[in-house]
């Protein structure tokens, strides 16, 4: 989007320091919909932007050459597709954790270890074993030291 905007020789990010902010995007969207007026742009500025809309407007006096509108509007496609991409991703991450299951029982019996000054203070084999269903602490270099070959 700033490689467009740049090329269309439009500096709007000398006044706004996010082009994927919320003024950013209704700027760049209203451009892409054919919006060309300085003073109609710069008035979709949000009210925690500091420039003022005339320094918004002036920054928006560019050439509005159609393969750079096509960029600009392929960029922000890619951009709501990312979007899209994130929010299907946490949907999915947020359901495996839900569905991960409480499993009984006591993990097998381990080889007995002095404690450490940083081992917890509580029965973390157990508790693992009981959030994954794993004996976590069997693992090489959790709560022991790697083996040596």
């Amino acid at each position: 989007m700033q490689k467009a905007l740049t090329q269309m020789n439009i500096q709007l990010t000398n006044v706004i320091s996010d082009v994927v902010g919320e003024t950013g995007q209704k700027i760049q969207r209203a451009i892409v919909a054919g919006e060309r007026n300085g003073q109609v742009l710069a008035a979709m500025k949000n009210v925690c932007i500091r420039a003022t809309a005339d320094e918004i407007a002036k920054s928006l006096q560019g050439n509005w050459r159609a393969e750079h509108l096509f960029a600009l509007k392929q960029a922000l496609d890619m951009f709501d597709f990312l979007g899209t991409q994130l929010v299907e991703s946490d949907h999915k991450i947020e359901g495996q954790l839900q569905s991960l299951q409480v499993h009984d029982g006591e993990p097998a019996k381990g080889k007995k270890r002095g404690r450490t000054r940083n081992a917890p203070k509580f029965d973390l084999r157990t508790q693992l074993f009981r959030m994954c269903g794993v004996d976590l602490t069997r693992i090489d270099g959790i709560d022991s030291p790697p083996r040596s070959r």
